[in-house]
């Protein structure tokens, strides 16, 4: 009685620092959204002011022409001509360097958003997964398409026509001037479109994706749960698997996992995934086993995206890995990629480091495999490859 008495004692300073530390941790992170809100609404506000300046100063330099061409004013020689022709390049110079600086603003806007997209995550993880929330779509547009065109394909579309009137008063002509400024309109508009790291082309097919195969008569995405594969690869030993943790969630790791292209089969799918994340090719993997059944989990409101719809339904398949640790190379197939490093953990380690919507199916992968994993996992294993070779 006396040990259980000093066991609960010393239990409770330490649950006491925990819940300081989650309460420190949260006022942290909601100082952290604040500040973040405060620079977004700023980054937007120099965006609008810039457009409104260069809008303004074209009406200006424009009606300066309008009133020089109907002015009762003898000009020498080719002396309007060149007067305009100069107008119109200067315009498109600063339309163009507007241009481009309304691109810096959209992607600092995206980051910023991302930001507070990561903090929000971390601030319902602390509070509990179950917890249901997520910002209005109409508050945070986070896509821009050709229609309904934010600042940034506005003012590429008016340094076009800039260009195209320059090189009408310059070469006089219209058609060559039409085409030109109706080419660099599309390329223009076509770049400020994508998100980050996409090309127009790719941008538009999986608008046209999303459009024909996400959404439904009333314009909400589709219900529903993505098929996907996952690979548990266990190290020679038998003792640790191959665990890689996120690059927008450090501290929160996984296994390899991703979800089915249209044709594949799940096996394949897990090969494909693993080579995508890590690096590791089909001929360094023996195939040991699989799951008894597909595993479902559940994304939190904040994270669903007409991508992954809810959730995924995953296959699981089990590995032994049978290279060196040199094979293993995120950087390579990633090229700043979803991980950002790897480490061989204990699979009851890995489980108390997943986010909590994944604990369910990663406690029913070590329930199957606990065989391989255990601490004689070792000789699972080498009984495996034995029987394989003979």
């Amino acid at each position: 009685m006396p040990d259980s008495g000093q066991d609960s004692g010393s239990m409770g300073p330490d649950t006491r620092n925990s819940g300081r530390d989650s309460v420190n941790l949260t006022n942290f992170l909601i100082a952290d959204l604040e500040q973040f809100g405060q620079a977004l609404l700023r980054n937007e506000e120099i965006g609008e002011r810039r457009f409104n300046f260069f809008l303004v100063l074209v009406t200006a330099v424009v009606g300066g022409l309008v009133t020089l061409h109907t002015a009762e004013i003898q000009f020498r020689g080719d002396t309007l001509q060149y007067i305009r022709s100069g107008a119109f390049a200067a315009l498109f110079s600063f339309g163009f360097l507007t241009y481009l600086r309304m691109l810096q603003r959209n992607r600092v806007t995206d980051e910023f958003k991302e930001t507070l997209r990561f903090i929000r995550r971390h601030l319902l993880n602390i509070n509990g997964a179950d917890m249901q929330y997520e910002v209005p779509r109409r508050l945070v547009p986070r896509n821009r398409n050709w229609v309904r065109g934010g600042l940034a394909e506005t003012v590429g579309v008016m340094t076009a026509v800039l260009l195209g009137l320059f090189l009408f008063f310059t070469f006089h002509s219209l058609s060559w001037a039409i085409v030109v400024a109706s080419v660099v309109a599309i390329v223009l508009v076509g770049f400020a479109i994508p998100r980050e790291g996409e090309s127009p082309m790719k941008a538009l097919r999986k608008a046209f994706q999303k459009v024909k195969l996400h959404a439904s008569p009333t314009g909400v995405p589709a219900q529903y749960f993505r098929a996907g594969a996952g690979a548990v690869i266990v190290n020679r030993d038998g003792d640790r698997v191959l665990a890689l943790e996120r690059d927008d969630f450090p501290g929160a790791w996984q296994l390899p996992q991703g979800g089915l292209e249209a044709g594949e089969e799940p096996l394949q799918a897990a090969y494909r995934e693993v080579f995508e994340e890590t690096g590791i090719r089909k001929e360094d993997l023996q195939y040991l086993d699989k799951g008894r059944e597909p595993l479902v989990y559940e994304l939190p409101a904040c994270d669903r995206k007409p991508k992954t719809g809810r959730g995924q339904v995953q296959y699981w398949f089990l590995f032994k890995f049978r290279n060196r640790d040199d094979a293993v190379n995120l950087e390579e197939v990633q090229k700043g990629g979803e991980f950002r490093q790897y480490e061989w953990k204990p699979f009851h380690s890995l489980v108390n480091s997943v986010v909590r919507f994944r604990e369910p199916v990663y406690r029913r992968l070590a329930e199957w495999f606990e065989d391989y994993l255990s601490e004689s996992g070792a000789e699972y294993l080498n009984n495996e490859e034995s029987s394989g070779s003979t």
